[in-house]
């Protein structure tokens, strides 16, 4: 048995846009990193895939380059963390290793009709009238979830669903047992260990629709909800830092142990060592996704915002709340494509040119509008442009927007979990931008902290498998080797605050609506029958209870 020592701990972050690689020293410093870019395929009807093939190979091609720029080889390697973009997945044939449908990412839209019909069918209506009047008689948060249960067009659930129903291929493969089917860290895993492991883990599995976080397991419900596929073609669900078997060596010269899943939410989370209940994370990049620790409980959140595994260590699972905002570095991007500026790095220092934004808001809801309003048929607006407004103005309003939406969600989360918000730690591109850190801290009255690698993904995914490793010892030690670049406190007086959030307030309602359908909801006209039968039920139940005879209606 060789006697070498590994040194250094490996880490790839798989996201939307582009895979980057990271070889990580003792003291979590970057020794070596490699970055590739992803080609999304578009369609007319909302398609919006990858080539898995393609994405193996450059997930492949990054680490071996991250570990020739670190000059070292495979064996000096302890562990390697796998962090991907979520609810990406798709079906392979496992007796040829060839997909047999795209590689779905979590911004396809395809499904959309059918995603609809899903959510307004008697089922759903049934299911949140029953958990409704559980949640009333047990306050359980359980019952609460479950009564706003909704299908995502972000999830998995109804797109594989829906692939399930009307590709004959797939029945057929699994009538032959071929047929596998994964999230896209699932299928990286599969491929790199030469088919040896079929796994996932609790943080990517959550995210999908598909998971019950409460019985921690697949959930029951959605057979009862849509047609779904068999579970012998579902991966093993397994802890956040386990064991999920090691590279093969004809891809890196020797073998890597793999010791970590990882959604890329959740490994920012944990890069920022956001370990305890209460600390907030924002990672900013195209969108804004901000999470909560909220410890060792599955919370319901009165605000639209989705309960999530953060991860699982040994037997203990760790919780969290989420909310996002789908246009953040998008916004950015988008100033610069209508000729506001020649580059995005040029908005910080114009929205610097001027004291405030002269009574401008813009409402980036160019998609609709997230948590906690949430509402598909709001549009973008921009209110407030007089005769004074420059763009200097309307630079400043946009910047702001990004910080307005984190702290819509930030709010929320404090009146979900009846705590206060005392820091947030961002990361992702445009946390570079020293404004809107800023305003940030400004509107929502906390400390934010940006740290000197924003590769928090990355560095998350190696904490994950560097602790199961045994490369760091606990998370003592990673708190440690955190290492904060600047500091931004709340500069703005309550009532400035007060008064810009209730502009803001005030903008965002008048976005609302914009493109709303004509369409009567068939779930809201069912649940408004449905819900008053249980009420009399659980009244005529209340009734025997207390008199010991029926109520007049059922006798």
């Amino acid at each position: 048995m060789s006697s070498h020592k590994s040194k250094y701990i490996a880490s790839v972050d798989c996201g939307t846009t582009g895979i980057r690689a990271h070889i990580w020293d003792e003291n979590s410093k970057p020794v070596g990193k490699s970055y590739q870019k992803l080609y999304m395929k578009y369609g007319e009807k909302g398609e919006a895939s990858l080539d898995a093939i393609e994405v193996f190979k450059a997930f492949v091609s990054v680490l071996k380059d991250a570990i020739t720029n670190a000059k070292i080889d495979a064996r000096d390697i302890a562990s390697l963390g796998i962090a991907t973009q979520r609810s990406c997945f798709l079906c392979w044939d496992k007796s040829t290793g060839e997909p047999v449908t795209p590689l779905i990412t979590w911004q396809d839209h395809r499904f959309s009709k059918e995603l609809e019909a899903a959510n307004n069918t008697w089922r759903v209506s049934a299911l949140h009238g029953i958990a409704s009047v559980l949640h009333f008689l047990t306050r359980s948060q359980r019952f609460g979830v479950v009564k706003r249960f909704e299908f995502s067009v972000q999830q998995v659930a109804v797109k594989l669903s829906t692939l399930w129903k009307t590709e004959p291929k797939l029945k057929q493969l699994h009538k032959e047992k071929k047929l596998l089917y994964g999230t896209l860290d699932t299928w990286i895993l599969w491929n790199v260990t030469k088919g040896k492991v079929h796994a996932t883990d609790v943080s990517q599995v959550i995210a999908t629709g598909m998971w019950d976080p409460f019985a921690m397991c697949w959930s029951g419900i959605l057979s009862f909800l849509i047609p779904f596929p068999p579970m012998e073609i579902f991966p093993e669900v397994k802890a956040t830092s386990d064991d999920f078997g090691i590279c093969d060596s004809e891809f890196f010269g020797h073998p890597i142990p793999i010791n970590a899943l990882v959604g890329d939410q959740q490994a920012a989370m944990f890069g920022q060592c956001c370990f305890n209940k209460g600390d907030v994370v924002c990672t900013m990049g195209t969108g804004a996704f901000i999470n909560i620790n909220t410890g060792e409980t599955c919370i319901s959140s009165n605000y639209e915002l989705y309960p999530l595994i953060a991860w699982k260590i040994g037997k203990k699972v760790t919780y969290a709340l989420e909310g996002n905002s789908s246009t953040t570095g998008s916004l950015l991007d988008w100033a610069k494509s209508i000729g506001l500026v020649k580059e995005v790095e040029e908005l910080e220092s114009m929205a610097q040119e001027v004291r405030d934004s002269n009574d401008v808001y813009i409402v980036p809801a160019f998609a609709g509008i997230e948590a906690p309003r949430f509402d598909s048929t709001a549009r973008g607006l921009i209110i407030g442009l007089t005769y004074s407004t420059t763009k200097a103005h309307i630079a400043r309003a946009l910047q702001e927007a990004v910080a307005y939406r984190v702290c819509d969600v930030v709010n929320s989360m404090s009146l979900d979990t009846n705590s206060v918000v005392k820091t947030i730690n961002v990361n992702g591109g445009v946390c570079l931008n020293s404004f809107i850190c800023q305003y940030i801290a400004d509107i929502t009255n906390a400390a934010v902290e940006r740290p000197e690698v924003i590769e928090m993904t990355s560095l998350g995914a190696a904490f994950f498998a560097g602790l199961y490793s045994g490369y760091f010892k606990d998370f003592d030690h990673l708190r440690r080797l955190r290492r904060v670049e600047k500091r931004y406190s709340p500069e703005m007086t309550l009532n400035q605050r007060k008064l810009r959030i209730e502009k803001w307030n005030e903008a965002t309602k008048r976005c609302r609506g914009w493109a709303k359908s004509k369409m009567f909801s068939q779930r809201r006209a069912i649940t408004l029958w449905i819900f008053p039968i249980f009420l009399a039920i659980l009244f005529g139940m209340t009734w025997s209870l207390l008199f010991g005879q029926k109520f007049p209606v059922f006798t």
